[in-house]
């Protein structure tokens, strides 16, 4: 008999899967190097112009968002969650995700995607980390994206980085 979910594995599950499904829908597009840019590239700053700092992100209208691994979990967190402000948007606050994934599993994401992460530009000042698997299992950062999310729901919320399965 399968162990239910805790609330914070199903957290992370839930995360995932809303950004997995965004990434399918067409809502998001996957690109290294682009942590969130909104419709036709514009920055952040532009679309939260004259916004009120404590405005929930889920009410920025970016239209379809250029992302990361970690900024297409931020938005899946933003939404459903509805715990990410215009402020955090604006200062690109990946540590938001520490809410659910620890400094560690931050990382360990970004390096899977990226090739390597970069702490002290995620605010997670962890470890640095290497990981040029990935990249090389998934050329293409859309299947790379998918494979990381799948990875996450299968092992119950947790990113496990040598778990690489298509």
């Amino acid at each position: 008999m399968k162990k239910r979910l805790t609330v914070e594995e199903q957290a992370r599950v839930d995360i995932a899967r809303d950004a997995l499904a965004w990434e399918e829908a067409g809502a998001l597009d996957i690109n290294v190097q682009h942590y969130l840019r909104g419709r036709g590239g514009r920055n952040i700053y532009d679309l939260t112009d004259g916004m009120d700092p404590n405005a929930q992100a889920r009410d920025v209208v970016l239209g379809p968002c250029s992302v990361c691994a970690l900024g297409g979990l931020l938005l899946a967190k933003a939404v459903r969650f509805n715990a990410v402000s215009v402020k955090d948007l604006r200062d690109l606050r990946v540590n938001r995700l520490e809410d659910h994934f620890s400094v560690d599993q931050i990382n360990e994401i970004e390096a899977a995607f990226e090739g390597k992460s970069y702490p002290e530009m995620n605010f997670t000042h962890g470890r640095h980390v290497v990981n040029y698997e990935w990249r090389l299992a998934f050329p293409d950062p859309k299947e790379r994206f998918r494979a990381i999310m799948r990875n996450i729901i299968r092992n119950r919320g947790t990113f496990v980085p040598n778990d690489i399965q298509r």
